[in-house]
């Protein structure tokens, strides 16, 4: 068993030193400036909120620790610095595609536990994992309902996530007879409503400057982050494919919120 470094004096020098490695003045799952949380399994450094959603992944996938709190030996010492952001996310995002996000800094509890699960729990993004097949977000689908626009009524409509838009249908049977409307999902930005946990906002800039509006809701909670996953990364997707995005973006700040 390692010795422990107990000055706290050279427990600061110690993680001051590894702040300054490649990656490691951010945290490794959202790039948020705190970096006060340590995950000993991997090696990263990660903020408060990415710290509650490792907890949530249970102690046999992620032993969280504080750096400020809680006290290192030698050898765990040793271990992260051997590791660190960079390295850690070069390992577990080997296969991460290309249209795929991180969360954002700002990003729901829900947004942050999807993405941990998928990459360390299910190990969805290491190397040799890609597939010829889309990633499930890419061609979500099921029934909402959406409040109309002149009446503000609730219409059950079925939804289908494709290439980059957000298309609804009066029936499962899609098709032009039963198509009813689309929306693009390229610089939308999405709102969940904390109050009941299932009503989602989407807004998205019109060719004429308006902003256009759409108010959904699902049939729970458990729908509705499932929705916003989908939507969130099928957003990431549309920016890969547009003309303009040169290099496509892994985070983008303010993409989501609670309201």
């Amino acid at each position: 068993m390692g010795t422990v470094t107990t000055s706290k004096g050279e427990q600061f020098r110690r993680w001051a030193a590894v702040r300054q490695r490649d990656g490691n003045d951010r945290c490794a799952e959202c790039e948020s400036r705190d970096t006060s949380w340590v995950v000993l399994n991997y090696g990263i450094l990660i903020c408060a909120n990415c710290a509650g959603s490792h907890r949530g992944l249970g102690t046999h996938i992620s032993k969280v620790r504080s750096t400020d709190l809680d006290t290192f030996t030698d050898d765990e010492f040793e271990w992260i610095e051997s590791l660190g952001n960079a390295k850690s996310n070069g390992l577990w995002e080997a296969g991460l595609p290309s249209s795929m996000r991180r969360p954002a800094a700002d990003a729901p509890a829900c947004i942050r536990r999807i993405w941990l699960k998928q990459k360390y729990d299910e190990q969805r993004f290491t190397a040799g994992t890609q597939s010829s097949v889309p990633p499930d977000h890419e061609s979500h689908r099921g029934w909402m309902w959406k409040q109309g626009g002149v009446v503000p009524t609730w219409r059950k409509r079925y939804f289908c996530v494709d290439h980059g838009r957000l298309l609804w249908f009066t029936s499962e049977a899609v098709g032009d007879s039963s198509f009813r409307g689309s929306m693009p999902l390229l610089g939308t930005s999405l709102h969940l409503d904390d109050a009941d946990g299932r009503t989602l906002t989407l807004r998205a800039p019109a060719e004429d400057g308006r902003t256009v509006s759409l108010l959904l809701r699902t049939v729970d909670s458990e729908a509705a982050e499932e929705w916003l996953w989908s939507l969130y990364q099928s957003a990431a997707a549309a920016e890969c494919m547009s003309p303009s995005a040169a290099a496509p973006p892994q985070r983008r700040k303010g993409f989501l919120s609670f309201r």
